[in-house]
């Protein structure tokens, strides 16, 4: 299910060109790189290392081998068009679809490492998959609005022509009238003079055969006449299948159109909370230095659609990377750290939630954040910390890591000092972060 590179440091998310068992063959070669559609650059994660015959475990999901050759993640079988190779390790790809990456923006920035594992930052920036999934939006939007005008302008032309059409019909009748008493008294004409023609040599001879000729040119004005009529009421049915057809491609338009704006509203809403990310990630940078950045942002990469430890599983990783700074702090610090979570400000948590839900998922509730703070001061003062997690996980809605990013990434905005702030990175890491993760924020955090 993953692919071992020979190459020496990689980047970036690509094809593997004819390598890959999913390639149609009209791809490059087997080296890559670039930029693919962005994804979390997960690391030498041991999450990701972990796998059985049939399954392997990714930081975006688990990869299932089906017996159809093909390999599954969410129940959906990967293929060249909707999924591609990503990088776990400097050498280890592994395909994922496409849909989990597109959305995977909390990645170093390109030409940095994330801090952790030392791999190669991807590229392009997150707030560049940002600004470049917005202006798609725009531009497809547009083009949705540019179809509703067409529809529209579709309508009106084909009621114009219907109109048209049916306006035509009364003089096409009235044409055929006079035409057929034309030929009725052409023919009527014809009839009586019509003994005449065989009067060789005589002055009725002459009429008749004028008479039947007259008859003919009535008979053909008359043809060409109904022809014309049945023209008009074909054009009519025409006009009116146009019309139809018109009608019935507004709505579609239109549709679209919504669809197409609400991906707007997404994209833009997106963009909001990447730069809220960037700007979290800038502040932690300021106020704890750039390697707790690049933990934060590992920790986001990892959070991607991982599922969370179990309590028991939690407590034992926190207790081992959590060290002796907690036992060091003072009654005021402890107090200090567990009023964090109750000194946030209501409107900007409100907000931060929202903007980081939209990246790493939803949350369950507002007021679980004063109980988390209870369960952490516990922490804090008995060093029992297993109602801490208890409250952390069942704050995941999903139990999916991305939940509990969300809230960390909130509390972390408060005053918090560097302790503080690896305490709230290492209590939601232990629910689901790799060792190497975990014994990184031990290391560089003060912990």
């Amino acid at each position: 299910m993953s692919t071992e590179l020979n190459s020496g440091s990689v980047g970036g998310f690509g094809h593997m060109g004819k390598n890959d068992p999913y390639n149609d063959g009209h791809s490059g070669s087997g080296s890559s790189g670039g930029s693919g559609n962005g994804g979390g650059n997960g690391g030498n994660h041991s999450s990701s290392g972990s796998s059985s015959s049939n399954v392997e475990h990714t930081p975006w999901g688990d990869v299932i081998a089906g017996a159809d050759g093909f390999n599954y993640m969410n129940g959906i079988k990967m293929t060249g068009e909707n999924s591609q190779l990503a990088y776990v390790s400097s050498t280890r790809l592994v395909r994922v679809l496409n849909s989990l990456l597109d959305r995977s923006y909390m990645k170093p920035e390109p030409g940095e490492h994330n801090g952790v594992t030392g791999v190669p930052a991807t590229s392009p920036s997150r707030q560049e998959l940002a600004d470049n999934a917005l202006t798609a939006a725009q531009t497809n939007a547009k083009t949705a609005a540019d179809n509703v005008a067409k529809a529209n302008a579709a309508i009106n032309q084909a009621q114009t022509r219907l109109n048209t059409a049916k306006s035509k019909i009364p003089g096409l009748e009235a044409n055929v009238t006079t035409k057929q008493q034309a030929s009725d008294k052409a023919t009527a004409r014809a009839h009586e003079l019509g003994h005449f023609l065989n009067d060789m040599g005589g002055p009725g001879r002459y009429q008749a055969l004028q008479a039947g000729y007259q008859a003919d040119v009535a008979q053909n004005e008359l043809n060409s006449a109904k022809k014309a009529l049945t023209n008009g009421q074909a054009e009519i049915a025409a006009a009116q299948k146009a019309l139809d057809d018109a009608q019935k491609a507004l709505p579609v338009a239109t549709s679209n159109k919504q669809n197409a704006d609400a991906a707007v509203a997404s994209a833009a809403e997106m963009k909001d909370a990447i730069t809220t990310a960037t700007a979290f990630f800038e502040s932690v940078s300021k106020k704890f230095g750039e390697r707790s950045a690049r933990l934060a942002q590992e920790l986001a990469a990892q959070a991607r659609s991982a599922k969370i430890r179990s309590v028991p599983e939690a407590v034992a990783l926190f207790d081992k990377y959590k060290g002796s700074a907690v036992n060091k702090l003072n009654a005021a610090d402890k107090a200090a750290i567990a009023n964090a979570f109750k000194s946030l400000d209501q409107a900007a948590m409100a907000k931060q939630l929202a903007a980081y839900s939209k990246l790493f998922g939803r949350f369950n509730a507002f007021a679980d954040l004063a109980d988390l703070s209870n369960a952490v001061y516990k922490g804090l003062t008995t060093n029992d910390w297993k109602d801490a997690f208890n409250k952390l996980e069942s704050m995941a809605v999903s139990k999916v890591a991305g939940e509990l990013i969300t809230v960390a990434f909130a509390a972390a905005g408060a005053p918090l000092g560097i302790v503080g702030f690896g305490m709230v990175m290492m209590l939601s890491g232990a629910l689901f972060a790799n060792e190497n993760v975990l014994s990184a924020i031990n290391k560089s955090l003060g912990l």
